[in-house]
């Protein structure tokens, strides 16, 4: 028979993988929240660009070159630089 003490541990030990199961759901939770909302804006973005999502995404990592056109909107609809897209400048102030 399972003493009172013993018992107290186990339903302890039970309480915390509950609890820890519950902040992994949701952190899983929030995380694919954030790439469904990456993934929207990335939609956004290429409509707006009238390009593919896929292409954009490309643009966005750096596989592709961005057209010079492309790169004046970007700034103009974020209100930054040029040059802060590119990363030549740290302030993101739109002059």
């Amino acid at each position: 028979m399972v003493q009172g003490d013993e018992l107290r541990a186990n339903l302890k030990n039970v309480l915390s993988m509950i609890r820890e199961y519950e902040n992994n759901y949701m952190q899983r939770a929030a995380l694919e929240n954030q790439v469904r909302g990456e993934i929207a804006e990335q939609v956004e973005m290429a409509e707006l660009l009238e390009c593919t999502d896929r292409h954009y995404q490309r643009m966005e990592y750096g596989y592709v070159n961005v057209p010079s056109l492309t790169l004046l909107a970007l700034a103009d609809y974020f209100h930054v630089t040029t040059d802060y897209l590119l990363g030549r400048e740290d302030t993101h102030d739109h002059h």
